[in-house]
């Protein structure tokens, strides 16, 4: 969920908080040992970086800022950016479908009653038709495919199949997986660590929800990895979605890297 400079960090500290834990539960009797103060804060604060990561309900407005990691401030500071816009936006084009029709009716909107957009959410002006190699902004010579999707209530992925996702209650977790192949006769870097893509899958046309920010090795919104000349990647989108969405018979996906948003058609 983070650049992998924090991600490193969040795995450092929990090695020395697993430590930590073990003192604590070998200790003699029901004697505890005291941690020092700088142990203690680096148990506090990776406790509150795993909140941040994996609290599906934790409402980060509410976390002291002036503590937070560089990184995470960045990236939070983007998301509220994107969220007010993303608002503006939707509140733009609802005040433009309460004008009254030809016969006189005003435009009602539907709600899918699940927490995801009704009608695939607001379309942007600048929306583009595309395909996933020019959406994706990947190097000259790399093509972009896709694989397919899947879904559960609990994914594992990663190296060695080391991370897992579980879902939330009532939701479900869409893994749609894609390809990138190297024919440029080269070796290549496939950087979106720092392009930071903004995507947003739009279900049967009527569902939006924007990819989660995973710790698994393969997510495509955190990859950074080079790729032998011949080589291929493959890399994941998570999105947790409705369990009430029982088929999927259309996908798109919506991507925006630097105020550039293009609309790609998976099936």
């Amino acid at each position: 969920m983070i650049k992998q400079g924090l991600i490193q960090k969040i795995h450092t500290k929990g090695l020395c908080a697993a430590l930590a834990g073990m003192l604590l539960l070998t200790g003699c009797g029901s004697a505890i040992p005291e941690l020092s103060e700088e142990d203690s804060e680096l148990v506090s604060n990776y406790a509150a970086e795993l909140l941040l990561v994996y609290g599906t309900n934790y409402d980060s407005r509410l976390v002291d800022t002036s503590v937070m990691p560089e990184d995470l401030l960045k990236l939070q500071e983007q998301w509220a950016a994107e969220e007010a816009a993303a608002l503006a936006e939707q509140k733009e084009s609802e005040e433009s479908t309460d004008l009254p029709d030809d016969g006189g009716a005003a435009a009602q909107s539907s709600d899918t009653g699940n927490g995801s957009t009704p009608s695939g959410g607001p379309k942007s002006t600048n929306e583009h038709q595309t395909d996933l190699t020019t959406a994706l902004k990947i190097p000259e010579g790399m093509t972009a495919e896709f694989v397919g999707y899947d879904t559960f209530q609990s994914f594992v992925g990663g190296d060695n199949n080391a991370f897992s996702i579980v879902a939330s209650p009532g939701k479900q977790l869409l893994v749609v997986q894609l390809n990138f192949y190297n024919g440029s006769g080269m070796d290549q870097e496939l950087d979106f660590l720092d392009a930071f893509p903004n995507i947003i899958a739009r279900i049967n046309h009527a569902h939006a929800n924007s990819a989660q920010l995973t710790v698994l090795t393969n997510d495509l919104i955190t990859y950074k990895g080079n790729v032998p000349a011949g080589d291929s990647r493959l890399l994941c989108l998570v999105f947790e979605i409705s369990d009430s969405i029982t088929s999927i018979e259309s996908l798109d996906l919506v991507i925006t890297i630097s105020n550039d948003v293009n609309a790609v058609t998976l099936f």
